[in-house]
């Protein structure tokens, strides 16, 4: 992604999608030679999955990725836009910070699972959402400092991504029977979230402006918390 930025800044969106279709060739040759053929799955049948989305408790434990992803993508899609015009960041600059938001997603993914190992899951998950709630009205404060805004960045991304070891853990623990499937509908709800946080930030801008954006995520944190307590309490 940083890198895609740096490419679209210096020579144009459309040569950033040309050397992704360019690098995808070897990558399609690499799976097609490398990858074993005759492995085995876990074989689900659309009963399976007609299970699944009838479980109340467990569809409600699935969404609040939904939930949180959405809240996080209100600021996250709309950053570049936002720190050009808060933060006077160019191409350099918005690389930087999407360099930082990787690295912390990277970070966030690894402490995710210590996390819930020592607290488990729902502690995990609601303190992340807390989280949230405090870290993104920071962006309606900007202009801060640029070191202390590609830190913040960071502690962020950690704090958005760890939400994925303790969520799967948790999903599964809920229906150990059915983990593929559960686990494949957590997969969906990420891009859900996401298209519909982008929505709400895009309307946020269009009603209040960009400076908005980050107290719009925090309130939309505030939802994430409401779901994953009403969902630990009627999946107890």
């Amino acid at each position: 992604v940083p890198a895609g930025s740096f490419v679209a800044y210096t020579f144009g969106w459309r040569t950033a999608f040309m050397i992704v279709a360019v690098l995808a060739v070897p990558c399609l040759w690499l799976v097609w030679s490398r990858v074993p053929a005759g492995l085995s799955f876990q074989s689900v049948a659309l009963g399976d999955l007609g299970r699944i989305l009838r479980n109340g408790p467990v569809m409600l434990a699935v969404l609040f990725t939904t939930t949180f992803i959405a809240s996080v993508y209100i600021p996250y899609t709309y950053i570049a836009p936002l720190l050009s015009t808060q933060m006077g960041f160019e191409r350099n600059g918005i690389t930087l910070a999407l360099l930082a938001f990787g690295f912390g997603a990277v970070a966030g993914n690894m402490l995710s699972g210590i996390a819930a190992d020592r607290i488990g899951p729902f502690k995990t998950l609601l303190g992340l959402a807390v989280a949230q709630v405090i870290l993104m009205p920071v962006f309606s404060a900007l202009p801060l400092p640029e070191v202390l805004v590609l830190v913040f960045i960071f502690i962020w991304s950690v704090c958005g991504w760890s939400i994925m070891a303790a969520q799967q853990s948790r999903l599964i623990a809920l229906a150990p029977q059915a983990a593929s499937v559960v686990l494949s509908l957590n997969a969906a709800a990420i891009y859900v979230g996401a298209a519909i946080g982008s929505a709400i930030g895009g309307a946020v801008i269009n009603s209040f402006g960009l400076t908005a954006l980050g107290i719009a995520g925090g309130i939309a944190a505030l939802f994430a918390i409401a779901h994953i307590v009403m969902s630990n309490q009627i999946s107890s």
